[in-house]
């Protein structure tokens, strides 16, 4: 759970920064310490020094942090309000999404998740669907099964 909250703090901060305002791609390569200590990103089945005893029986083995991991960003979600609903469309290999409102889209400063999802297995195309919780810039994202990032634009809601 410690895990998760981080997960979604981090995505909260680094989702917010909209860099990006196309659907090009932004990759960068780099290992998953080096993502930890440059974004705050902890992947969730990384090995990061801790003791890893493996259960009889299973291999127990975890990618190790200092393998490389490509991390791509995608511009390239849509995200709809009607009636105080909001509609997000999910990436194809999504393992983990969701919606964040912000006060302001300079800073992440009072932004708070809103709705959460997960998914076991990827989900293919689809929407979800939440409510809002009063006016603000509403932002949708996903992080996919091979740790690629998909956004979407800010939203405002009066």
């Amino acid at each position: 759970m410690k895990k998760l909250i981080t997960v979604f703090a981090v995505l909260i901060i680094f989702i917010s920064c909209d860099k990006q305002a196309s659907k090009e791609l932004a990759s960068e390569e780099m290992n998953a310490e080096e993502l930890k200590s440059k974004y705050g990103i902890v992947l969730p089945d990384v090995s990061y020094g801790e003791d890893i005893t493996a259960a009889a029986g299973s291999k127990g083995n975890k990618p190790k942090a200092n393998a490389v991991v490509v991390v791509v960003w995608f511009n390239d979600l849509t995200l709809t309000e009607s009636g105080g609903v909001l509609t997000t469309t999910i990436s194809e290999n999504a393992q983990w999404a969701g919606v964040q409102k912000f006060v302001d889209t300079t800073t992440v400063d009072g932004a708070v998740s809103v709705c959460n999802w997960y998914f076991a297995e990827p989900p293919g195309a689809i929407t979800k669907t939440c409510g809002t919780i009063g006016t603000g810039f509403y932002r949708s994202w996903t992080s996919d099964f091979d740790y690629n990032i998909h956004v979407s634009s800010f939203l405002s809601v009066p």
